[in-house]
């Protein structure tokens, strides 16, 4: 019974691991910072905030693509998330203005 509980847990666990990077898919363009801390459902790793009053949320998370812990950005100003993704992606021209 003890070993069934184990795996049970066990499993439930990777689950829950794999789908962190998902969260991501929850944040909007236009969305307040408090917004997207609130969808994403967890602090971010660290916080930056530039000299022309931007501001960066990183995130570490699981990206179930890749197998591996990988940095996501969201990016704010004037307060709102102006652009979203994988930190990589970031000034590649993908960028998307809000």
């Amino acid at each position: 019974m003890m070993k069934k509980i184990f795996i049970l847990l066990l499993i439930s666990g990777l689950l829950a691991g794999c789908t962190t990077a998902s969260l991501m898919n929850r944040v909007s363009l236009g969305m307040t910072k408090d917004e997207a801390i609130k969808s994403i459902r967890r602090e971010p790793s660290t916080t930056k905030v530039n000299s022309d009053g931007t501001e960066i949320l990183e995130y570490i998370l699981y990206n179930t693509m890749t197998c591996s812990y990988e940095q996501y950005w969201v990016y704010l100003k004037d307060g709102k998330v102006v652009w979203f993704g994988r930190a990589l992606e970031f000034g590649n021209g993908r960028v998307v203005h809000y």
